[in-house]
C-alpha cells in the first residue's frame, strides 16, 4: 500500500485572489497614469475622478475583495481577476504601442536630413 502525504496550503486561495485582484488594480492606476501623463484620455467617465492614484485605486480594490469575502462571494475574485487582466493587458498593449510610435518619431527626426 503507497501512503501519500498531502501538504495543506497554509494561505488560503482568497486571499491569495484578493491580493492579486488589488494588485491588477493598482498596474492597472500605474499604466493608466502613464498613459495620461502622454496626453492619453481615459475612457471611462467614472475613473477619471482617480486619474491614475495607484493609492486610491488599490484601496478601492482591497475593500471591493472585503466586501466580497464577507459576503461569500469570494469565487466572484477570479471572475474580476480575469476581467481586470484583460485591461491591464490592453493598457499595456496601449502604452507598448505609444512608446513604439514615440521611439519611431523620434528616430526618424532625428534622422532627418
Amino acid at each position: 500500500m503507497i501512503r501519500v502525504a498531502t501538504i495543506k496550503c497554509p494561505i488560503p486561495t482568497t486571499a491569495v485572489t484578493a491580493v492579486v485582484f488589488v494588485c491588477l488594480n493598482m498596474a492597472d492606476a500605474w499604466l493608466t497614469r502613464q498613459l495620461l501623463t502622454h496626453e492619453g484620455v481615459e475612457v471611462f467617465w467614472w475613473s477619471s475622478h482617480f486619474n491614475g492614484n495607484i493609492f486610491v485605486k488599490g484601496l478601492l480594490a482591497l475593500l471591493v475583495a472585503i466586501l466580497l469575502v464577507r459576503l461569500d462571494k469570494a469565487g466572484l475574485l477570479k471572475w474580476l481577476n480575469i476581467a481586470m487582466l484583460f485591461v491591464v493587458l490592453s493598457n499595456g498593449v496601449c502604452f507598448l504601442g505609444y512608446l513604439g510610435s514615440s521611439l519611431y518619431w523620434q528616430t526618424q527626426i532625428a534622422t532627418y536630413p
